[in-house]
């Protein structure tokens, strides 16, 4: 089996509630070129039987567990995507996030064309009622400027 073009990580913690929408965005992406590295982080809710659904329906979807079954954290689940991430480029996706259709693509074009490490997109959020919304305003310029401190 060759590498895919891209692996998209997504940790997962009791997310069960959102978790059919951001793994639906995934799969739903305008190239299917892709695996999806779904790590199931111990949950106490409902998620681990979502991400079992969802790995059973699409063979390009794997489930990741850690060997105690327990709860590490962010850091430790993408660890554990990343080693065993196979494609060429990773991408992350957070459980209760959602794709456009195209962002897969978009993003590939865009770091192939520019021979870029990395990128980034802006966001729409959206949020339940009653959500302090003024955080967004201004996020990838921020992102930007972090990551402008990092470079050597």
């Amino acid at each position: 089996m060759s590498a895919p073009a891209v692996t998209v990580i997504v940790p997962s913690y009791n997310y069960a509630r959102y978790l059919p929408g951001a793994l639906r965005g995934v799969l739903g992406q305008s190239m299917a070129d892709f695996e999806l590295l779904l790590v199931e982080d111990g949950s106490t809710d409902q998620s681990p039987a979502v991400a079992r659904s969802f790995a059973a329906r699409d063979s390009r979807v794997r489930l990741l567990t850690h060997a105690d079954g327990r709860n590490h954290g962010l850091p430790a689940a993408l660890a554990l995507a990343l080693a065993e991430a196979r494609g060429r480029w990773t991408a992350f996706l957070e459980a209760d996030d959602l794709w456009h259709p195209l962002c897969l693509e978009r993003r590939l074009e865009t770091a192939e064309k520019n021979n870029a490490g990395v990128v980034c997109n802006d966001i729409a959020p959206f949020a339940m009622p009653g959500a302090d919304m003024a955080w967004f305003e201004g996020y990838v310029p921020r992102v930007m400027r972090w990551h402008a401190r990092l470079a050597p």
